[in-house]
């Protein structure tokens, strides 16, 4: 059997758990052509994914308290030439990854799966993406206000308040120096909620470019070395509700919409420069050539 891992990772509310749980209900219902097929669980809690796949299926969102921080997954696919490899997949918690940003802490855990990766999935989520704030908009907006700015007010600022896309390129130097000094190369960009965007037009690399720019002058950079493809994912097809605030209206109906199709896979979209499909194991076969 040939031995492979795969990360995924994104900082918090990037998408990573709704993926995990349309993914696992896709490899497990085989309603769906997709690449890469199910064969078996090696390790990990069946329960924890039939679980974030139930709540995938009823078009609820995912409760951020009842699942675990750190969940390992492994599990046993096979590939179009009938080869079998493992999959790997950790579903920690988006403030693992934002705690090696903000205070360049990294477990000795998630340092030794990092290690053991050929690649690596990261997650973005497309509608909460944080921009710069430049001082001539935040005077622009004040003035049109009729606000004041005080002279000399110091504003305090901390690593969270960062542009995303600043974070997104320090998180992928971390991973390129001492003590981590990555080897692996692969780093497929997916852009989660695409559902969010889509209509603006745009192909997931013009939203990169647009959106992030730095992040794609680093990777066209090479710097690193990283050698990337750009994914647009809708895992969900819309908004999902939440027990204490159930749907009404227009959000009830779209919801009705997708849970009345006729199979769930239907409701997720994957958009790639090359194709668009239903098949969420895509950017992870790409990982793995």
């Amino acid at each position: 059997m040939t031995e492979r891992s795969v990360s995924i990772c994104g900082f918090p509310e990037s998408g990573k758990t709704t993926y995990l749980a349309a993914l696992w209900h896709l490899i497990t219902n085989a309603a769906t052509p997709t690449v890469l097929k199910f064969k078996s669980l090696k390790n990990g809690d069946a329960t924890h994914l039939n679980t974030i796949a139930t709540r995938w299926r009823q078009g609820l969102t995912q409760i951020r308290t009842e699942l675990p921080t750190s969940t390992l997954v492994s599990m046993n696919l096979t590939d179009a030439s009938g080869g079998t490899l493992r999959l790997t997949l950790p579903d920690m918690s988006g403030e693992t990854y934002r705690d090696m940003f903000e205070r360049r802490e990294c477990s000795k855990s998630v340092a030794n799966f990092f290690s053991e990766s050929l690649g690596m999935v990261l997650m973005v989520h497309a509608d909460n993406i944080k921009h710069p704030l430049m001082v001539t908009t935040v005077v622009a907006q004040a003035g049109a206000l009729g606000a004041a700015i005080p002279d000399g007010q110091e504003i305090s600022w901390e690593p969270r308040i960062a542009p995303t896309q600043v974070q997104l390129v320090e998180f992928l130097q971390l991973l390129r120096q001492p003590p981590l000094s990555l080897a692996f190369e692969k780093l497929a960009i997916v852009f989660s909620a695409w559902d969010k965007v889509e209509e603006e037009g745009r192909s997931p690399e013009r939203f990169l470019a647009e959106k992030l720019p730095l992040l794609q002058q680093y990777l066209d950079s090479k710097l690193d070395k990283w050698v990337w493809k750009v994914y647009g994912v809708s895992a969900q097809g819309g908004d999902y509700e939440k027990e204490e605030r159930p749907f009404t209206g227009e959000e009830l109906e779209k919801l009705n919409v997708l849970k009345g199709l006729d199979e769930p896979s239907m409701r997720i979209k994957v958009i790639s420069d090359t194709t668009t499909s239903s098949d969420l194991t895509d950017p992870i076969a790409w990982l793995m050539r």
